[in-house]
């Protein structure tokens, strides 16, 4: 029989079909769900009454007349379902089975793929609580696992996350029934970034908590158990390190969260307050370890903001809160310099507060005298207030004040601070005593002197130290007037300390504009130079005195030779006939001397010294024996005829004879070829007698404050012309020396070109020497421009041959041996690969023993880097290009990489360094002999006349800068 559309109307809203599991009446088949196994866990879900559930499925003919046409449901909704299984009271094993029918119906393209995805994203989700789960008590590692009912998006499916307290599914059900419950009610692996920092910080907030309210044993238990449960939280977080936005680790970096034991008890730290331990053989000395709480590595922990090593901002916050505490325990006067060098290297703070001012942090020395009555250094704790730079030494001396270290970067950090120079502290006033004249033979000499030379006086390109607006104008005749007085005595005051002293020269106002120059008869030139130096300079110091007064005492022909543009500045007047010579008097003066004996130390701008007087005065103990100069400049200049050099010095040379003749032979000097052995030394040049050195009888200042004596500018001259000659005549250091400059580079065309100039068919103008002179100093102070940054990586090179030199340059054998390099980085004692103030350290590769001699002698180290940076100012060169390393073997002091200059320590710790002692002159002199022979590399690779050409010019060029920086030592 075929169906009307009204009898199948009236089959599907007549209730006339039974349930089985409801008999008390009939129902629509709307109202019945066809037979199901796992439909009668749901006591709602009326099924339809058959005889045999396996003849009726959606698919055989009666299922498909039952749900198609009569509307009988095969599926009851999902939201009543899961309402069911979420209530608290159902049996776990009903509600486990309850799940397995919804996951079975909940995969893809399942009946309940769409409710669900719409029912997940909908409020009502947080509702329904229908997940078995576990969870586990943070605080107590020992306890077991707790059991809660969660919904969705409640729980998580990793049981990773369960170490910070969150619930995961359980994983026992999940393994007994074999079913992924997570994925396929959509649960979230694992807490998003935002709720994992807000459950940390609750973790701390929590555990701080339990803390303050233990007592006792518990207490120490409690400590332990935190510790490890955090240790563990930790390890979990590095997994999720990269999913912390920054905003996130900027604020935990503030948040103190880190358990650390400290003494028996337990302390809170911010990332920023803590710092990694170091796995390594030196962990026991890194000075982060001594000043700051450690913890184990923690990935997580590095993108809060834990670091490996204290940043120098952490150390000078330290320093600033607890000085002593850290200068108890870093364990000596030394290391806790070296944090200073450090600050200073690098300050930490845009401005000066009130803090810093106060705070009790520098070290400061005092001098005090022991029962013998000789001086001892103390040092001690102090403001930046009531600490003095020394600038002056003689003031030094004079006042008992808490001194700054002397070493110039500390001097600038400490002044930036509120340290006070005491050249500026220290008021001075002058007094005349007995009467003064004017217009005497000794004013006019030295005012004809200071007119002539004043332009170099206030000229930008000899003096680097600011000048006054009215230099030039000062020293105008119409401005400076000259008194001859009997005695001057200068009085000195720091607060209430007054200190007199008697000097040779001074300046006092005049008026308006007007300024008196006061001299005794038997001045100083170096208290004229800081009388002059008061006047035009806006600060003064020592080392400009001594150089005012050199540039007033030396004769033009010797300041010409050492390299000042005399020719350019000073226009000097046609030359006298020399008058006949004096007897030279031999006796000091004294007041008690005749007149005569006056004039001769008076003449004050006195005759030239003979060369007997100058062996008397002070080259006698110092000087070398007439064979040793010889063989000096031998060995500088092997080419040179026999006879030639012996002849040019003559009988009792001085080092000043030596050093004037190496000058003049840089040149040209007659080879073997083409010598004449019947040369003669010709005789010293009249200089208006002022190049005699006035003896300091009747002074109270210090000789070594007034200026150096002959004898110690005897050894100044020795010690010098020792390392030019070291560098040149040992046959170890000719060939270890060398660098590893370019085989390739050219020769330069601005090199020594004198036989052209002295060509008598073609003569030079004066113009034309110093244009060319000026040009040869420009080229050479861009060639140490030029220089290159040092390679981190390290250097290794082959041992090279140099053959094939171009005739004419060759300096005795034609082959020149360069030995091989191979350093590597030395991570030294603050872990970076360099010394305190950045110079790069390197040892051998193939010496063990390198590393333990930088290891062990690393204060050394720094000691070097100290000198070397203060000879990188003379130069004007950057510290990047410029290494110390170590070379056990071999007889290498220095050499030239790819314009870089490496410096060996082990001739500097064999030579100079002496501990707890300052390097003196010496090791300053020879150090900067061999910056000038290693830059000299830049323009030549060989070790040939061009390169000792280039070798000298290096020293004459920066030689006065070296006079300056050695009047600080």
């Amino acid at each position: 029989a075929v169906l009307t559309r009204q009898d199948v109307n009236m089959l599907q809203t007549t209730q006339y079909l039974p349930a089985e599991n409801d008999l008390s009446h009939t129902f629509a088949p709307s109202e019945l769900y066809l037979p199901n196994q796992d439909l009668r866990v749901f006591p709602f879900v009326k099924l339809l009454q058959w005889p045999s559930e396996d003849e009726l499925t959606e698919r055989t003919a009666n299922g498909k007349f039952l749900t198609s046409t009569l509307g009988v449901k095969v599926n009851p909704p999902l939201l009543p379902i899961l309402q069911y299984i979420s209530g608290p009271d159902l049996d776990e094993s009903v509600r486990l089975k309850c799940l397995d029918y919804v996951v079975k119906n909940l995969g893809p393209n399942s009946p309940y793929e769409s409710c669900y995805a719409k029912l997940r994203r909908s409020k009502d989700i947080s509702k329904l609580k229908f997940l078995p789960c576990v969870y586990k008590e943070v605080l107590a590692p020992s306890g077991g696992l707790q059991r809660q009912i969660h919904s969705p998006n409640s729980c998580y499916s990793d049981q990773a996350c369960m170490v910070m307290g969150f619930p995961v599914i359980n994983p026992e059900m999940e393994k007994k029934n074999g079913k992924i419950y997570g994925s396929r009610f959509e649960c979230t692996d694992n807490p998003d970034a935002s709720l994992l920092v807000s459950q940390l910080l609750h973790l701390a907030a929590t555990a701080d908590s339990k803390l303050k309210r233990a007592t006792g044993d518990s207490y120490f238990k409690l400590c332990d158990e935190v510790v490890a449960s955090f240790k563990d939280v930790f390890v979990y977080l590095s997994t999720r390190s990269t999913e912390f936005s920054e905003r996130q680790l900027n604020m935990l970096s503030k948040e103190a969260f880190i358990p650390c034991k400290v003494k028996g008890s337990l302390e809170w730290y911010c990332p920023t307050d803590v710092y990694f331990k170091q796995k390594t053989a030196e962990s026991e000395d890194s000075l982060t370890e001594m000043l700051f709480q450690v913890i184990d590595f923690s990935p997580f922990l590095a993108s809060a903001g834990v670091q490996s090593e204290a940043r120098t901002q952490d150390i000078f916050r330290l320093m600033l809160s607890s000085p002593e505490k850290v200068l108890e325990t870093v364990g000596s006067e030394a290391k806790y310099r070296t944090l200073l060098r450090r600050i200073a290297a690098n300050p930490p703070f845009h401005r000066l507060t009130p803090e810093i001012e106060n705070a009790p942090f520098l070290l400061g020395y005092k001098i005090e005298e022991d029962e013998k009555g000789e001086g001892k250094s103390n040092y001690l704790l102090a403001k930046a207030k009531e600490i003095y730079i020394i600038d002056n030494s003689f003031f030094g001396r004079m006042f008992p004040v808490i001194r700054a270290p002397h070493e110039s970067d500390l001097e600038d950090f400490y002044n930036a601070l509120g340290s006070s120079f005491i050249s500026k502290k220290v008021k001075t006033s002058y007094d005349v005593i007995g009467k003064s004249r004017q217009g005497t033979s000794l004013t006019k000499q030295l005012a004809d002197r200071i007119k002539e030379r004043s332009p170099l006086l206030v000229s930008p390109s000899v003096t680097s130290r600011p000048l006054v607006s009215n230099a030039a104008l000062l020293l105008d005749e119409g401005h400076l007037n000259l008194l001859e007085a009997d005695d001057l005595k200068a009085v000195y005051s720091l607060d209430k300390s007054v200190r007199n002293q008697r000097v040779t020269s001074c300046t006092k106002q005049s008026g308006k504009k007007k300024n008196s120059l006061y001299i005794t008869q038997e001045f100083d030139w170096f208290d004229v130079g800081n009388a002059i130096g008061s006047l035009i300079l806006k600060r003064c110091q020592l080392e400009d005195a001594f150089f005012i007064g050199s540039l007033l005492e030396a004769p033009l022909t010797q300041l010409r030779s050492r390299g000042f543009p005399v020719d350019r500045i000073i226009k000097p007047p046609e030359p006298l006939p020399p008058p006949p010579p004096k007897p030279v008097q031999h006796a000091p003066p004294s007041k008690s001397c005749s007149h005569a004996a006056t004039a001769g130390t008076m003449a004050n701008i006195p005759p030239a010294t003979s060369q007997n007087d100058k062996a008397t005065n002070g080259g006698g103990t110092d000087s070398l024996s007439d064979e040793g100069f010889v063989d000096i400049l031998q060995q500088m200049f092997p080419d040179c005829a026999e006879g030639y050099i012996a002849a040019r010095l003559g009988p009792n040379p001085t080092m000043d004879d030596v050093r004037n003749l190496a000058e003049e032979m840089a040149t040209d000097y007659p080879k073997t070829h083409e010598a004449s052995t019947s040369v003669t030394k010709p005789p010293s040049p009249s200089v208006n007698g002022m190049d005699n050195v006035h003896d300091n009888a009747g002074s109270n200042l210090p000789p070594q404050e007034m200026k150096p004596s002959p004898s110690k500018k005897g050894k100044f001259g020795k010690r010098l012309g020792r390392a030019l000659s070291g560098m040149r005549g040992s046959p170890a250091v000719a060939a270890a020396a060398g660098q590893q400059a370019s085989q390739e580079m050219s020769m330069p065309q601005s090199g020594p070109q004198v036989k052209q100039i002295n060509d008598n068919s073609n003569p030079a103008s004066p113009a034309m020497d110093s244009t060319s002179h000026s040009r040869m100093e420009e080229m050479l102070k861009n060639q140490v421009g030029n220089s290159s940054k040092v390679n981190s990586k390290g250097v290794t090179s082959p041992e090279t041959i140099l053959s094939s030199i171009p005739k004419g340059l060759e300096r005795g054998s034609t082959c020149e041996v360069i030995p091989s390099h191979a350093l590597k980085p030395f991570s030294g004692h603050y872990r970076t690969g360099k010394t305190s103030n950045g110079i790069r350290v390197f040892a051998s590769r193939t010496s063990g023993e390198s590393e333990n001699f930088l290891t062990e002698n690393f204060h050394a180290v720094d000691t070097f880097a100290d000198v070397l940076q203060k000879l990188c100012t003379v130069y004007s060169l950057d510290l990047s290009t410029i290494a110390i390393f170590h070379d056990p073997t071999g007889g290498t002091i220095a050499f030239n990489a790819n314009r870089s200059l490496y410096m060996n320590i082990r001739f500097y710790y064999a030579l100079h360094y002496k501990q707890n002692q300052k390097p003196g002159r010496d090791c300053y002199s020879y150090w900067f002999t061999t910056m000038a022979h290693e830059l000299a590399h830049h323009l030549v690779s060989a070790h040939n006349k061009e390169h000792g050409f280039y070798t000298e010019s290096y020293v004459t060029l920066y030689l006065p800068k070296l006079v300056s920086l050695l009047a600080t030592i």
